[in-house]
């Protein structure tokens, strides 16, 4: 990427112009026309973007036990994301069901597409819990469930890799644990950055590090 060019563009419009040729330039040029696209859908779609690569190239870059232990860890990690993501569309931003689909990782693992369709158009939340409660994860982890998903999240994930690392200390589950761990420390530094800068309570402030 040319950054000097990039850095002088003065509209999104020419911003994108400039990334032709670039990996990055396809993704974002579709969400370029859309008249009401916000800095949020440019986000999203590079979100999307990384998630598809990663999916799509871990049979080239591993094999065996490593491409079993990825394929697991990002699997369950994608479907999490998903319902996440499926939660906070509806709970808190109230989007049609066409605009959440859009915002969806396109892989499945453990979650089928019906189930995800079933959630996504749920009209209530007792619908929604009885339809996640049927899913893999609802009857695998017993304790999860639509509104408790967000605070378990890191907990379940960290959980998988942290058993698949110790199973197999000389694979690549050992990299992605290492890796998922420091990225979670930089969170919680920058966290207590941000709290410390806006002057948020101790205790308040050490909740949201936690979680």
């Amino acid at each position: 990427m040319d950054l000097d060019r990039l850095i002088a563009c003065t509209s999104m419009e020419e911003f994108i112009t400039a990334l032709k040729g670039n990996e990055f330039y396809q993704p974002l040029s579709q969400i370029q026309n859309h008249e009401s696209a916000l800095l949020f859908d440019y986000g999203m779609a590079l979100d999307l973007y990384y998630f598809t690569q990663i999916w799509n190239v871990r049979k080239k870059l591993f094999s065996g036990n490593d491409l079993k232990q990825i394929t697991h860890a990002y699997g369950e990690k994608f479907d999490m994301l998903n319902l996440q993501f499926i939660l906070r569309s509806k709970r808190y931003y109230k989007m049609e069901p066409a605009a959440i689909y859009a915002q969806l990782i396109p892989v499945n693992y453990k979650l089928k597409k019906e189930e995800i369709t079933a959630l996504v158009e749920a009209t209530s939340k007792e619908e929604g819990e009885q339809i996640f409660s049927r899913t893999w994860y609802g009857r695998k982890y017993q304790q999860l469930n639509l509104i408790s998903m967000e605070e378990l999240y890191n907990s379940l994930l960290r959980t998988v890799l942290e058993k698949e690392a110790r199973k197999d200390p000389y694979s690549v589950a050992v990299l992605y644990s290492y890796l998922y761990h420091k990225e979670h420390e930089v969170n919680r530094l920058t966290i207590a950055l941000e709290c410390v800068r806006y002057q948020v309570d101790p205790d308040e402030a050490m909740h949201y590090v936690h979680n």
